[in-house]
């Protein structure tokens, strides 16, 4: 199965750190992937590639404890993927899923299997290379999105406007380099944004294109 690597920049080198952005790509051998050991980093002889799962609704904090720390405290060069096909779910286990893809020294994929929705797609994007399975796969963002029981009205609009202050920046910050800017404020103005497979395909050969326009300029 091909993987479509789902990233804008630099040319794919996986011989470099895991900092660099890459461009469109697919990779053929996904085995191969998980052997590769960035320069400079140190990888215990034979270990095994660590494979993760996002799937169904992202429930609460406490049942993603080991998840969370198996990518915190990997060790250096370690392969981590994580497969996702999520509707979204809990946006403060989301955050401690994030936190730790950054905090981490491994070498985090993330893949879309199916359907990466909300916080799901959130989680998606910060992996340090992002792939999808194939055309057949969907992505959803949108703003932050809260239920509550009882509650003081003032007690809500606080905490309404500080999950909206959260989402926001870490949308911007996530999906820098992959959604047009008039995609980021149908976000802010509270609309769902889908992309499909092909979307994401299609936009990434036309930047591709565009780049390599320039350089024979």
């Amino acid at each position: 199965m091909k993987y479509h690597n789902a990233v804008r920049g630099n040319p794919i080198d996986f011989k470099g750190g895991r900092k660099q952005k890459q461009k469109l790509s697919c990779v053929e051998d996904f085995e191969a992937l998980h052997s590769y050991a960035p320069i400079g980093f140190a990888v215990p002889d034979n270990a095994p590639p660590i494979i993760l799962y996002v799937y169904d609704d992202i429930g609460p904090q406490v049942d993603y404890v080991e998840f969370c720390h198996s990518l915190r405290y990997a060790e250096p060069g370690q392969q981590i993927a994580i497969h996702i096909n999520s509707p979204g779910g809990n946006l403060y286990t989301c955050l401690s899923i994030i936190n730790a893809i950054e905090a981490s020294s491994a070498e985090i994929t993330t893949i879309v299997d199916g359907q990466a929705a909300s916080a799901a797609a959130m989680i998606w994007l910060a992996g340090h290379t992002k792939l999808i399975a194939s055309r057949h796969v969907e992505v959803m963002l949108h703003g932050a999105s809260t239920a509550y029981g009882y509650a003081k009205t003032s007690e809500i609009n606080n905490s309404t406007k500080a999950t909206d202050k959260i989402v926001e920046a870490l949308l911007d910050d996530l999906s820098m380099g992959f959604l047009t800017p008039e995609e980021r404020d149908d976000i802010r103005k509270g609309v769902d944004v889908y992309l499909t497979g092909t979307d994401i395909i299609e936009r990434l050969k036309l930047d591709q294109q565009e780049e390599d326009d320039g350089s024979q300029d």
